[in-house]
């Protein structure tokens, strides 16, 4: 079985900042922790994908997806329309179905 997306990036976070050389009295497990604490709330700062938002309505993926990348530009696409192949870093997005409200058919990615 593959490690969920959160031992994942616990994982790094850990790995991380153990390589930096430690200074006496600094608040090296709070920093751990609080990072932790913040990817347990779900905010994801910098994240590039958010496949947890399939299948939610379109209104709430967006939220999410802000509240992680708050300068993004949140594009949602309809079905059966085509975009550019242009990758842009400050884009993102929502392919959405024909459903009223639209949901979110795959996953939301930066470019």
């Amino acid at each position: 079985m593959a490690p969920s997306r959160l031992a994942l990036a616990l994982t790094t976070v850990v790995l991380l900042h153990s390589s930096t050389p430690s200074v006496a009295g600094d608040s090296t497990t709070s920093s751990v922790l609080d990072t932790t604490s913040a990817v347990a709330a779900g905010r994801r700062h910098g994240a590039w994908s958010w496949p947890e938002v399939v299948g939610m309505p379109v209104k709430e993926a967006k939220e999410i997806i802000l509240r992680d990348r708050p300068g993004a530009r949140v594009v949602v696409v309809p079905p059966g329309y085509s975009v550019t192949q242009a990758c842009r870093r400050d884009r993102v997005r929502i392919f959405v179905d024909a459903a009223v409200p639209p949901t979110v058919t795959h996953t939301p990615r930066i470019g």
